[in-house]
């Protein structure tokens, strides 16, 4: 699969899509409208870690001024580990509006495996690099 040019992650459908989503459960939540236990139970959680991937690396290519950046598969693992055990372990043994589900986790760890196979859609070719194509043409 090859990259392409001044691929911007925000503005890919991938993101908006999922944040569409992430907000219509959310708005969902906060106006008390039905909506089926699992897509409010387990959608945001799912939706979560490639979203947060998403603006991580987005923004980590700006700062960085490297378009080239990817997250590794190592620090996909510490992010959802930070994630697992903020809101799985230490929030819901300090507050009663977190509850600890295994099922959360599960959904951290989809979303981030997710991610991992969606970020090559995400690779920059460097602009004064030509791309030789499938069909053999160079871009």
């Amino acid at each position: 699969m090859h990259g392409v040019r001044d691929k911007n992650i925000l503005l890919s459908p991938y993101f908006i899509g999922g944040w569409i989503l992430y907000t219509s459960v959310r708005i969902c939540r906060s106006h008390e409208i039905n909506i089926p236990d699992w897509i409010n139970g387990y959608l945001t959680d799912f939706l979560c870690m490639p979203l947060v991937f998403m603006i991580c690396l987005a923004g980590v290519r700006v700062i960085k001024r490297n378009p080239q950046i990817e997250i590794s598969k190592w620090m996909i693992l510490i992010l959802f580990a930070e994630y697992t055990i903020i809101f799985e372990w230490i929030l819901p043994a300090k507050s009663q509006i977190y509850t600890a589900d295994i099922l959360d986790v599960v959904m951290y760890a989809a979303g981030s495996i997710l991610f991992y196979f969606l970020q090559p859609l995400f690779r920059v070719q460097p602009k004064n690099q030509n791309v030789i194509l499938d069909s053999g043409k160079i871009e």
